[in-house]
């Protein structure tokens, strides 16, 4: 499978089913709206169909003094395969449609191996622009990391 760095909606509708194909939510917040709202509450109460959620600050090193240092690279291999992702697969990331976030994400998974990675473009909002697409809620397995 080929990609680009974005996708469009449409394409995402066409691959929704494809086994190779992750779908990553990495929406965070920027700063300063952190206790204003939650990025995983977010993700439970609307995400694309089939989405985990990228959770930029839980994937990131805690013991650094620095924000969103990757972790070692077993450690980030570990999350990534409990999210159902690896260099086998093309991840497909998306935040609200700002590009705050997705870009994050998209180099952390490229830093790790993972080459076929692409942006959505438009992000969450575009998508439920586009032709009224809706969201799903959480998933009855929801692959989320802990530490």
């Amino acid at each position: 499978m080929t990609h680009s760095l974005f996708v469009s909606q449409t394409w995402l509708l066409l691959h929704l089913d494809d086994p190779q194909v992750r779908i990553l939510d990495a929406r965070m917040l920027p700063p300063g709206y952190q206790g204003l709202r939650e990025s995983a509450a977010e993700f439970r109460a609307g995400h694309l169909p089939g989405a985990v959620f990228f959770d930029i600050e839980a994937l990131s090193d805690s013991a650094s003094p620095l924000p969103h240092m990757l972790t070692s690279p077993a450690q980030f291999a570990r999350d990534m395969g409990a999210l159902g992702v690896s260099n086998t697969h093309h991840g497909v990331i998306y935040d609200d449609g700002t590009l705050f976030s997705a870009p994050r994400a998209w180099w952390m998974l490229q830093t790790s191996g993972v080459r076929q990675v692409s942006l959505l473009a438009g992000g969450l909002d575009g998508w439920r622009h586009a032709a009224g697409r809706g969201t799903t809620g959480a998933r009855a397995a929801n692959l989320y990391p802990t530490h």
